[in-house]
This record gives C-alpha cells, sequence and structure tokens, in this order.
C-alpha cells in the first residue's frame, strides 16, 4: 500500500454559500471534497444550531477536502472572497 502526505481543509459556511465554494475548489485543484450538515457550534458571532431553522440561509454546512501539498494562500483568499468572509 502506498501513502501520501495530504493537507486537510475544513469550512463551515451557510448552504446557500455551497455551489460557489464548490467552484472555487474546482478551481484550486481540489478533485474531491463532502458536504455535511452542522448541526450547531460556536463562533465569532456567538453559539448557533440548525434547530428551528425554516430556510437555507441559516444552515450551516461542514466541507472536508483532501489535496496533496499545501493549500496555498491565494487559493485561501479566494474561499474567503466566493464566500463572504474576510480574512
Amino acid at each position: 500500500m502506498q501513502t501520501s502526505l495530504k493537507k486537510r481543509l475544513e469550512i463551515i459556511i451557510e448552504m446557500p454559500a455551497v455551489p460557489r465554494l464548490e467552484g472555487v475548489l474546482e478551481k484550486a485543484g481540489v478533485k474531491g471534497w463532502t458536504v455535511l450538515p452542522a448541526k450547531a457550534g460556536r463562533g465569532a458571532a456567538g453559539s448557533w444550531s440548525r434547530e428551528g431553522q425554516i430556510t437555507d440561509a441559516g444552515r450551516m454546512i461542514w466541507t472536508s477536502c483532501c489535496r496533496k501539498g499545501r493549500v496555498n494562500s491565494r487559493a485561501m483568499g479566494r474561499i474567503a472572497v466566493s464566500t463572504g468572509v474576510s480574512q
């Protein structure tokens, strides 16, 4: 069995931003990723939960991808701009 080192990138964003994020990941050369619902958490704006959300705007999604080499700052900048997150 052959193994290789990879970097894992995890991003938590609102559901409506997922298509933009997927486009950026593709352009950055990421071959695959997984999108899962995030149940609850805490961030800069405080605690949040999926409970009671009736639209996708408040539903948070956890995206995970792996790639060989490093995730460069240019790719991270694209992700930040496409999802409306400041670095």
